[in-house]
């Protein structure tokens, strides 16, 4: 359950975080929250409300986002019920569990790969790394001839089981060029 603090909180992290800036909690919330414009307190109570009950399932955080998405510098109080706000999030959220999904997927048909070629042992990504064909990694082969997938081979790299030479850097462009997306989706996955 979410106090009208606990969203105007969440409100004003998303706010700094959009404008990139500082923000400030007022010392005393009661006294602040009752000095608030009358149609603030009411739009806040609100929205304090349908997180509670009917907003469930809706993140605040990522609902805030989004409406400095949408409006920039416009977005404030009056604006939390605008439609256009709950349509967008719906589809960003749709986004990310599609990603999240292809990423699973991408781990697990890629590890099924990498098992029929090596043997399991502790040091398996060590070893499938470190081979070779046609003066390429191993990995890069298989990424090529669509053996594992963009998030695998992303996973790789991060961890430095794989270190790309430049010519194998140019046979990869959307990863080199897409490399901090991959991980966000992959860190994305891991949250659910």
């Amino acid at each position: 359950m979410y106090t009208e603090f606990e969203i105007y909180n969440i409100f004003r992290q998303e706010q700094a975080t959009h404008f990139s800036r500082g923000f400030r909690l007022p010392k005393n919330w009661d006294t602040y929250f009752e000095k608030m414009n009358e149609k603030q307190k009411t739009n806040l109570i609100s929205i304090t409300r349908n997180f509670n009950t009917k907003w469930q399932n809706i993140d605040p955080k990522l609902y805030f986002s989004v409406g400095f998405e949408l409006f920039k510098n416009s977005f404030s109080y009056h604006k939390f019920f605008d439609v256009r706000i709950t349509k967008h999030y719906i589809s960003r959220d749709k986004v990310q569990k599609r990603d999240s999904d292809n990423v699973k997927e991408d781990f697990s048909k890629s590890l099924k790969h990498v098992r029929n070629i090596i043997s399991e042992s502790d040091t398996i990504l060590l070893d499938y790394t470190k081979l070779k064909i046609e003066n390429q990694s191993l990995p890069v082969y298989d990424f090529l001839h669509n053996n594992i997938g963009k998030y695998f081979l992303t996973q790789l790299i991060r961890h430095k089981y794989l270190i790309l030479n430049e010519t194998e850097k140019l046979q990869l462009p959307l990863i080199t060029a897409n490399y901090r997306e991959y991980l966000y989706h992959i860190k994305q996955s891991k949250k659910e």
